[in-house]
Formats: structure tokens, sequence, C-alpha cells
């Protein structure tokens, strides 16, 4: 069994810069994020980084991203066995009944489906604020 380790979702480090965790008041926070990186223990994927890029007043999280994070911080999802994964997940939440349309494709269409398949084939955890909820959108991490 490998070991085990942490996937983050892009809305915890959103969530920790706009709330708790801003970069000028807690620095420590970034900090320990890149060096349990660098300790093999927390990683993102490659389309949380596309999230933060995209996100509205995250200039400071994009900067982190592109410059205090190592590159290795984002793991690539494009492998094979990813990639079988995620068609497998998806077509689980799509044939799911307790899912509205609208939370099927904001799952499918969003990193969340990506850190799902990622978790599954590597045996990582993934960390993030979201929750399960048959209207608005469906994190089904821990269900398939």
């Amino acid at each position: 069994m490998k070991d085990q380790f942490y996937i983050v979702d892009a809305d915890v480090l959103i969530t920790a810069k706009n709330r708790y965790y801003a970069f000028d008041l807690c620095p420590g926070f970034w900090e320990s994020l890149s060096y349990h990186h660098q300790e093999g223990r927390i990683y993102s994927i490659s389309p949380v980084r596309t999230e933060v890029f995209a996100g509205r007043q995250t200039e400071d999280l994009v900067q982190w991203a592109k410059g205090e994070v190592p590159q290795t911080f984002f793991r690539i999802v494009g492998t094979e066995d990813v990639m079988e994964a995620y068609n497998e997940i998806v077509e689980w939440v799509t044939g799911h009944e307790r899912y509205h349309d609208e939370a099927k494709t904001a799952f499918s269409s969003t990193a969340d489906a990506w850190l799902a398949a990622f978790a599954r084939v590597h045996n990582a955890i993934v960390v993030t604020n979201e929750q399960s909820s048959p209207k608005w959108g469906c994190t089904i991490i821990s269900g398939f």
C-alpha cells in the first residue's frame, strides 16, 4: 500500500486566503503547505491550479501558486489510470438519480471529479470544504 497523502481542493486555498489565513496575517499557513509538500504529505492537482488562476480577487493566491509553491505541488491528472477513474466516477454520478442535473454538470466540469479520480488512484485523502448536496453540487468523493 502506498503512503497516503492529502490533496487540496481550490476552495480550501481560496477560503484560507479570504477568511482565516490571509498571506499578510498568517504566512505560516502557506509556509506549512510548502513544507508538508516537500515532505510528500500534501499536494493539489492541475485542475485546481486552473481554478485558482481563473478565480476573481485571488491575485495573491495566483502569485503564490506561480512563484511560492513548487511546481510539483500541482500534480498532473492526465495519466491513463486517473482518466479511467475519472470516466468511471463521472459515469456513476451521471447515472445516480439522487443528484440533480445541475449538480452532475458542476461536479464533472470542475476539479471535483478530478480530485476524486486522483484520490482513488493514488490512495489520497481529499481536503475540501464542499459537502454533498443533491440539488446544488455533488461532492461524492467518499460515496463512489
